[in-house]
């Protein structure tokens, strides 16, 4: 009994350690407005490619939020239409946490190595949806999004705001 608490309070540790983690993170930027995001579009000249990846990476960098909200929308979905893969999922997720934990796993009388850990795990990742049938719809969803973001980063106008804020990146990093 007391062996299942401590389990209990090792777990809601490391969950909150999670959280804590990622909402304390200082690379995450504001949400952009979409009234902004959706303002202009142009066809880019192609000049040259490398005016095309300094349009993307501008776009690619002020609307990052943005960016991972279509992604996450797109997974979001996948989850609506296909409740059930959430277990699956879930599954992944439990294989990779017990892969990247820092307590010892003993199977048969004998210390699991860390690389036979992460070998399992992602033998998981990849059977579990590839069998069950997950694996391609998933992966269509969020190809879906990506796709969506490339080609807004693609065709929307850069504009002087992110071009400022770029500046002070760069004077940041410099510094």
């Amino acid at each position: 009994m007391v062996v299942r608490e401590e389990f209990w309070l090792r777990r809601k540790f490391e969950v909150t350690e999670f959280v804590a983690e990622v909402t304390s993170r200082n690379w995450r930027l504001p949400l952009r407005p979409w009234s902004e995001f959706v303002e202009r579009f142009t066809v880019p000249k192609f000049r040259s490619w490398g005016s095309v990846q300094h349009r993307v990476s501008h776009n690619f960098n002020y609307f990052q939020s943005n960016y991972l909200v279509l992604v996450g929308g797109g997974f979001l979905l996948f989850l609506i239409q296909r409740p059930w893969s959430l277990f699956e999922l879930l599954a992944v997720m439990v294989s990779w946490v017990r892969a990247t934990s820092t307590q010892p796993i003993m199977f048969g009388g004998r210390r699991v190595t860390r690389n036979e850990r992460f070998v399992v795990a992602a033998g998981i990742s990849i059977l579990l949806p590839a069998l069950t049938g997950v694996l391609l719809p998933l992966v269509q969803y969020v190809e879906f999004g990506v796709a969506l973001c490339l080609v807004h980063a693609v065709f929307r106008h850069t504009n002087v705001r992110q071009k400022m804020i770029d500046l002070d990146t760069r004077a940041v990093d410099a510094w």
